[in-house]
């Protein structure tokens, strides 16, 4: 989703993906810079393009380690949102690169952050939001699962988490 919004308002993105066959994937959706963090290359190129681009903000949807290998890539005075936590570990951060490097590191949260609005820019959102939803944010779905099916649908989100949601849907007896 992130990929597609910087594209649509032509932002070079840096995407970072965690196996070789993501890295294919977007590279085959036109997406040039995307890097694999398990790749033993991968700190490396990631400094490189982070400084060749002066990346100023990292959206990091991951947590743990990558927050830190983030961090050591980006150039002085960039900031990283920490949007989720799909590592399932704390963020580790130098804290010599944020206060010798001026860097900032913040967490973001939609639901609180909406919170925050007022009723008309939650209007203005919301229909700037719309005109994104055909394309930049729609999300595709993979499967659906009755409610009985849990543990099946659990199994193959973990096996395939990028080929889209499994939702689990009520089941649609007689009654």
């Amino acid at each position: 989703m992130i990929a597609r919004l910087a594209k649509r308002f032509q932002l070079t993105g840096i995407h970072i993906v965690r196996r070789p066959e993501q890295v294919q994937k977007l590279k085959s959706l036109g997406y040039e810079h995307v890097f694999d963090s398990n790749d033993a290359s991968f700190q490396s190129r990631l400094v490189e393009v982070c400084n060749k681009f002066k990346a100023s903000i990292a959206f990091d949807a991951v947590g743990g380690d990558l927050t830190r290998r983030l961090g050591l890539a980006m150039p002085p005075e960039s900031r990283i949102v920490v949007h989720g936590a799909l590592a399932d570990e704390p963020c580790q951060i130098d804290s010599k690169d944020f206060f010798f490097r001026d860097k900032k590191l913040e967490g973001f949260w939609l639901s609180r952050w909406i919170k925050r609005k007022g009723l008309l820019q939650k209007l203005l959102l919301a229909y700037q939001v719309q005109k994104l939803l055909t394309n930049e944010l729609q999300t595709s779905v993979h499967a659906r699962f009755p409610l009985e099916d849990i543990l099946s649908a659990l199994d193959l989100y973990e096996k395939q988490r990028t080929e889209g949601k499994v939702l689990l849907v009520p089941h649609r007896g007689t009654h």
